[in-house]
């Protein structure tokens, strides 16, 4: 199993989380959403629009071939296209530290398919229809959404998007009722990417995005200039007619075909050839990163994605009156229609000013949660001693007196240690420090003492040895008195040495090896005394386990029945002996089949390791012990682990079949007896013949007993292994288990370092306001953990870890993660379940309508108003009669939850009193809209109907088209 670093979906960095499923709203019914995102951008924007969907949408939930239900978004498709991958990270720096860059290298987070640089344009629409069937398989005649995301100063975004939106079309040509639409991001949000002024590269994206814009232009323009645009898509075969009614249907096919062509808005030229004369996008929304001055604004890049993501998951949830995403795109149409007649601009423009009122339950939840791993990790993991793994076979066995065993082995095992020492002291020994010198070498050593206690004074120790030198003693004593470097140069010392007493060296070269010798002899006893011991220690409790698991087994054999017939019919009918002990032999080892059938199963798990797992699913839900001591004693590598005890009754069984072939002669017995017998036997000879009847019965029980005890230990040794292979089997499931607890343990880690270095809520979504901070989270926490029993809420979620395999045993981190978001929101569903009011009133115990009022009016409204404002992408100061001023349509939409009536009413006065004091000569008015949400409400306050010519800059965005151009 390929080892996970954390689980995306429970990480808070990476836009997972807990979320109950009460806190999740139901997808809008009989529709179907598919997200395109193209370049960098749409690829970002795809991510961000994911982690909105999984904190606010409730999955569709189907069961597999397998029966395991499986939770997944059945109607909603993501696709990416993008030459890189890599391309699509490379701004990891404009992201907070609440994203946790490093995410953003997981492929998983992304559904990405690989773009143009490796699939043709037509293999794309093959893809496209792919997951236009796949999401709209189990539903009548849905509206489909098509959402297409991408940057118009994104080199390759801007580029592709009319052909991508076009083959999109064609995959929708056979849908009755389809609509797409396009998301674009202006220049200012790719500026915003950048991490410090450069005006070279300001530049480029700003002639980068001028380009895109007119090319955005130019093609929702095409209907309103008569063009078209020409496009290769597959060829598909018409089904063959009988040759007498081609002629008849000839005609009407081809009306047909002219019908369906222009309700797609194509004409045929050819086999596999067509030209578009429609729109590529029914209507295009603009999200910008400036404010109402023409200044970025702080983490605008986010706030651009994360407007995006508002919009569609506004459409992503029903309303309770019907009005839908295709009742306001007519409405938008319409009016743009009518303002393109006035002024001959396409009007099919939106502008993205939104902004959300939320309260953080993903947040709050998963901060719970942290806090409880968080005293998860502060048990004890330990590893078994060899006591407590003979203990836990006791217990499995069922068998009181491995206690006694074990007491009476540590007791002898200090006896032994005791023994030990006066063994070794006697034989020259100690058993801590150097080795002791026999009495023949301490008078030496001794005197090495005295010698090395003399004078330091090197001269006084040390001789010169004059067969060792070419020099003369002349020539040594007048050396004396020069110079050092012209002796050095004269007389060079080629040979010579200072000795000391030879006698003292060889003594001290003696003494050395005896000790060597004495230290290796020291080590090689200890060893065989050590091997002695373990053996006499833990003999015993081998001896009783080996009885405790094989005493039923030669129990259930039974004994050898007595032979039925008297002497005669034994002497009439020789072969009649030798059938009866077949008879009692295939008996007997049927006995020992069927009771080997009990304790060992060859066709499932055996019993005894059945019990094993039971009492180790007993240990790891117990707070004190945990995975790690269970794992240890299934680990090869650990000391002391049950694989080594079976080893120890396989040896015992091993004496065993040892005594077992000295019996062999027992066969010589039985053969010399079935001679005598059937040889010697006379008639009248009674007494005689009965006593060889006798013996040659006697004989052969011994021999069958002894033939069924060997079969009998050749069954314990087979049972062994096979009981061996079943434990090395639950090692691994435990060991996955473990390693699956451990990348939970660690991703909640990382939640909690998140946590206390950074504001989580604060970090999060830039185009919301937040009903609750992070010291309400931290109150809550206090709260909450005052009067907790984590120990036994360890236990629960290690239980239902054990009880769901099947959700975690293929390590898919979204069965996974949702086993764990279960588990959490069963523990906390108090807070698990509830809605937005009854986070406003249990947490911030404001019930009063005038506190309410005062919260609406004073901080929320104004705050997401403002937020909402800040894309102003629309020039209005222009004076020409062409002005976008006279056809302005201002979206001023609210959207509550229906679970929050008390509030909903509150903002509804509060918008409407605004309402009155800003824009009394104004038409417009405050739509509101009840949804099936339960966790914000969501205000969109942007121009609809603008044409791109009233684009705030697009002199600025022309500059530098024409000086890039012309710089080239």
């Amino acid at each position: 199993m390929e080892k996970t670093e954390y689980y995306s979906r429970i990480f808070i960095g990476s836009g997972g989380g807990i979320i109950s499923d009460y806190q999740l709203t139901k997808a809008p019914d009989n529709s179907v959403h598919i997200y395109v995102g193209l370049g960098k951008d749409g690829v970002d924007c795809l991510r961000v629009i994911k982690g909105h969907l999984y904190s606010r949408i409730r999955p569709d939930v189907r069961r597999n071939k397998k029966g395991i239900p499986v939770r997944e978004y059945e109607h909603i498709r993501f696709l990416g296209v993008q030459d890189d991958l890599k391309k699509a990270l490379e701004h990891r720096h404009v992201y907070t530290h609440v994203r946790m860059r490093r995410t953003l290298d997981l492929r998983e987070m992304f559904d990405i398919e690989k773009g143009l640089s490796e699939a043709k344009e037509i293999a794309l629409t093959r893809r496209i229809e792919k997951l236009l069937m796949e999401a709209t398989r189990g539903l009548n005649e849905p509206t489909v959404y098509v959402h297409v995301i991408t940057s118009l100063a994104d080199g390759m975004g801007s580029k592709i998007f009319p052909r991508i939106c076009y083959r999109i079309r064609y995959a929708l040509r056979d849908t009755s009722n389809a609509r797409v639409l396009g998301y674009f991001f202006l220049p200012s949000v790719d500026m915003a990417k950048l991490p410090f002024v450069m005006d070279k590269m300001k530049v480029l994206i700003m002639a980068e995005g001028y380009a895109g814009i007119r090319r955005l232009d130019t093609f929702m323009s095409i209907e309103l200039n008569g063009g078209s645009y020409e496009q290769k898509v597959p060829v598909t075969p018409k089904p063959k007619k009988r040759a007498d009614e081609e002629s008849d249907s000839e005609e009407e096919e081809r009306d047909e075909d002219r019908e369906d062509e222009k309700k797609a808005g194509f004409v045929e030229l050819g086999p596999g050839h067509i030209a578009w004369t429609c729109v590529p996008m029914d209507w295009c929304y603009l999200a910008s990163a400036e404010d109402d001055k023409g200044m970025l604004i702080h983490r605008g890049y986010e706030y651009a994605l994360n407007s995006v993501a508002e919009h569609v998951m506004d459409y992503m949830v029903n309303d309770v009156n019907d009005l839908t995403l295709e009742n306001a795109l007519d409405d938008h149409i319409r009016f743009a229609e009518k303002a393109s007649v006035l002024d001959h601009e396409v009007h099919r423009y939106s502008s993205l000013s939104n902004s959300a009122l939320i309260v953080p339950f993903r947040e709050m939840n998963t901060a719970l949660a942290t806090e409880l791993w968080s005293l998860f990790s502060q048990r004890e993991e330990r590893e078994p001693t060899e006591r407590e793994v003979f203990h836990f076979i006791g217990e499995v066995l069922n068998d009181p007196n491995i206690e006694e065993l074990l007491d009476a082995a540590d007791e002898k095992e200090k006896r032994n240690a005791e023994r030990d020492a006066r063994i070794l002291e006697e034989a020259g020994f100690k058993m801590d420090g150097d080795p002791a010198l026999p009495d023949i070498l301490k008078d030496i050593e001794m005197r090495i003492a005295e010698d090395q206690r003399r004078s330091d004074d090197a001269d006084d120790e040390l001789v010169w040895d004059d067969s060792f030198s070419t020099l003369s003693p002349e020539a040594d004593k007048s050396g004396e008195e020069e110079d050092g470097e012209d002796d050095a140069e004269q007389n060079p010392v080629t040979e010579g040495r200072w000795k000391g007493s030879n006698k003292m060296l060889e003594e001290q070269e003696l003494i050395q090896d005896e000790l060597a010798h004495l230290e290796y002899e020291k080590v090689e006893f200890l060893q065989e005394l050590e091997s002695i011991h373990k053996e006499m220690k833990n003999h015993e409790i081998y001896e009783r386990l080996y009885l405790d698991l094989f005493g039923e087994l030669t129990a259930s054999v039974g004994i050898p029945g007595k032979y039925p017939y008297d002497l005669k019919y034994a002497m009439d009918h020789p072969e009649s002996v030798t059938d009866f002990f077949d008879q009692q032999s295939y008996r007997l080892i049927s006995n020992l089949d069927d009771g080997e059938a009990k304790l060992f199963s060859y066709s499932s798990e055996s019993p005894l390791v059945a019990k094993i797992r039971v009492r180790m699913q007993e240990l790891i839900s117990d707070y004190d012990y945990g995975m790690k001591f269970v794992s240890s004693m299934l680990d090869p590598s650990f000391k002391f682990n049950i694989g080594t005890i079976l080893d120890g009754i396989l040896e015992i069984n091993e004496e065993h079949i040892f005594e077992y072939h000295y019996g062999e002669k027992i066969q010589q017995e039985f053969d010399e007896a079935r001679r005598n017998f059937e040889n010697g036997t006379r008639r009248g000879f009674g007494d005689s013949n009965k006593k060889r009847l006798r013996d040659y019965l006697d004989a052969g029980e011994r021999l069958l007993v002894l033939s069924i005890y060997g079969e009998e230990l050749a069954s314990i040794t087979k049972s062994i292994e096979r009981v061996r292979e079943e434990l090395d089997d639950l090692g691994r499931y435990f060991r996955k288990l473990a390693d699956i607890t451990e990348t939970i343990d660690r991703t909640f880690a990382m939640n909690k370092e998140l946590y206390d270095k950074t504001d989580v809520i604060a970090d999060g979504n830039p185009c919301s306001v937040s009903m609750v901070d992070k010291e309400d989270i931290r109150k809550l926490i206090e709260k909450v953990f005052k009067n907790i029993n984590h120990k036994a809420l360890f236990s629960d979620y290690m239980k239902k870890m054990l009880e769901s395999p099947k959700e975690w045993q293929d390590n898919d981190q979204d069965k996974i993660s949702w086993l764990i978001n279960s588990f959490v929101c069963d523990v906390f569903k108090e807070y698990a379940n509830m809605h937005m009011e009854d986070c406003y009133r249990k947490l911030f115990y404001k019930s009063d309508v005038k506190m309410i009022e005062s919260a609406v009016g004073i901080e929320y409204l104004p705050e997401m108003l403002k937020k909402a404002h800040l894309q102003m992408i629309f020039d209005f100061r222009t004076e020409s009669n062409k002005a976008p001023t006279k056809f302005r349509y201002r979206e001023q939409r609210l959207s509550l939850p229906v679970s929050m009536r008390d509030v909903s009413e509150v903002f509804r006065e509060a918008c409407e009193k605004r309402e009155k004091n800003r824009f009394k000569s104004r038409k417009e008015r405050w739509q509101f809209r009840e949804k099936d949400m339960m966790d914000h409400v969501y205000l969109q306050d942007g121009d609809v109907a603008i044409p791109l010519s009233s684009l705030c800059h697009m002199g600025a965005y022309e500059a530098a088209y024409r000086f890039v151009t012309q710089t080239r």
